[in-house]
C-alpha cells in the first residue's frame, strides 16, 4: 500500500479497476519498482493504492517517482496509451535524534531528552522499551519533543528502544545501551544479645542492611573474629532487611 498526497484533485481512482488499467510506479529511470489494483480517496487530492501486480515488487522505497496508467482495450488487451502521469514522493519516516549509550548504578534512573524531524508528516505518536522486562510503554510528545525517565532495578547490559511511528505509518527508531552496574549492600551496626559478650557464652548477633538493586537476593556469613565463621539467616524483602 502506497499513500498519495498532494495530487491534483482529479480522481485518479476512476482509472481503476485494473481490468481496465494497469496503474505502475516508476522509477528516476522510468522502471516499474510497483504495480497496483485498487484506489480510495477521500476527495481532497490524497489518495490510498494497494495490490501489487508487478511481480510482486509491492511498494517502492521512499523517493520520487511517476505515476504511470496504462489503458487496455478489448481482449487480448494491449496496451495501447498512458492516460496520465505525475511525479510524487513517497513518505519519508520521522529521523530521531541519537539517543546516548550511559552507565547508571542499579536502583539509579536513566533520564534523557531527544527529538525527531519529519517534514512530511503532521502527527506522530511514540513507544518506548527499555528492555528490562518491563515492555513497551507510550511516550507523552511535546512537539517533536520527547523525554525518558525511568529506573533500573537490577543491574545488566539493556537497549533501550524508541519507536516513533507518523501519521502515514513510517516508523524511526533509536536505541541506546545502558549499563546498570551493581552496588554493594550497606551493612548497619552489629547488634549483640547480650551485650557485652561473656566468655564462655552462646552470644548471638543481628543487624540491618540495605541495597539499591531491590531485586537481589542475599547470603549471610558471620565472622566471630575468633577464627570461627557461622551462616547468617536473612530476612529480606525488596533488597532490603536483616
Amino acid at each position: 500500500t502506497v499513500d498519495l498526497h498532494g495530487f491534483p484533485p482529479d480522481n485518479i481512482c476512476s482509472w481503476f479497476p485494473a481490468f481496465r488499467h494497469d496503474v505502475y510506479v516508476l522509477d528516476s529511470n522510468g522502471q516499474a519498482v510497483g504495480g497496483f489494483s485498487s484506489c480510495s480517496s477521500n476527495g481532497d487530492g490524497n489518495y490510498t493504492i494497494s495490490g501489487g501486480n508487478v511481480g510482486g515488487q509491492g511498494t517502492p522505497p521512499n523517493g520520487t517517482y511517476s505515476l504511470k496508467v496504462e489503458e487496455r482495450e478489448q481482449p487480448p488487451y494491449p496496451y495501447v496509451t498512458i492516460t496520465n502521469s505525475f511525479t510524487w514522493t513517497a513518505n519519508n519516516p520521522p529521523s530521531i535524534q541519537a539517543l546516548s549509550d550511559i552507565s547508571i548504578s542499579e536502583g539509579g534512573a536513566y533520564s534523557t531528552n531527544s527529538s525527531f524531524t519529519d517534514a512530511d508528516s503532521t502527527f506522530w505518536t511514540a513507544a518506548v522499551d527499555y528492555g528490562d522486562g518491563s515492555g513497551a510503554q507510550p511516550l507523552t510528545l511535546s512537539g517533536t519533543d520527547l523525554s525518558l525517565s525511568h529506573v533500573y532495578e537490577d543491574n545488566g547490559t539493556y537497549t533501550a528502544t524508541v519507536n516513533v511511528t507518523d501519521n502515514q505509518g513510517s516508523i524511526c527508531t533509536g536505541t541506546a545501551t545502558v549499563t546498570v552496574n551493581n552496588v554493594v549492600p550497606s551493612v548497619g551496626t552489629v547488634a549483640l544479645s547480650p551485650s557485652p559478650a561473656h566468655i564462655n557464652t552462646s552470644t548471638s548477633a543481628s543487624v540491618l542492611f540495605s541495597d539499591a538493586g531491590v531485586l537481589d537476593t542475599h547470603t549471610a556469613i558471620w565472622n566471630w573474629g575468633d577464627g570461627n565463621t557461622s551462616s547468617g539467616v536473612v530476612s529480606e524483602s525488596d533488597g532490603s532487611g536483616s
